[in-house]
């Protein structure tokens, strides 16, 4: 945390609860309004392991302007789906990765 303001982040992808509190502690660390003041290049959130809605208010207190959120399925077992546009319904199912469903 002591060196996020030199990072240049375009994307993170992770775990809503887990980046929404990195992102508070930076915010708070460095006493800013929002991220895109830290970050400036921080356009794309890559999610998964829950559903995001729930964090999503919560988490856009913390953007200086609006990003492009894409989720994914990633299990224990491998790389199960992702979706193919921002507002799609539903994911893609990855098929081609040697498992079986």
């Amino acid at each position: 945390m002591e060196h996020a303001r030199d990072w240049d982040i375009g994307y993170i992808v992770g775990v809503p609860a887990w980046c929404q509190m990195c992102m508070e502690m930076i915010i708070e660390h460095y006493k800013v309004k929002n991220i895109h003041e830290i970050w400036p290049n921080f356009g794309v959130f890559v999610h998964g392991g829950v559903a995001f809605e729930p964090y999503k208010k919560g988490f856009e207190k913390l953007l200086g302007r609006p990003i492009i959120y894409i989720e994914n399925y990633l299990s224990s077992e491998g790389f199960i789906g992702f979706k193919t546009r921002e507002h799609a319904k539903g994911m893609q199912l990855v098929l081609n990765n040697n498992i079986f469903f």
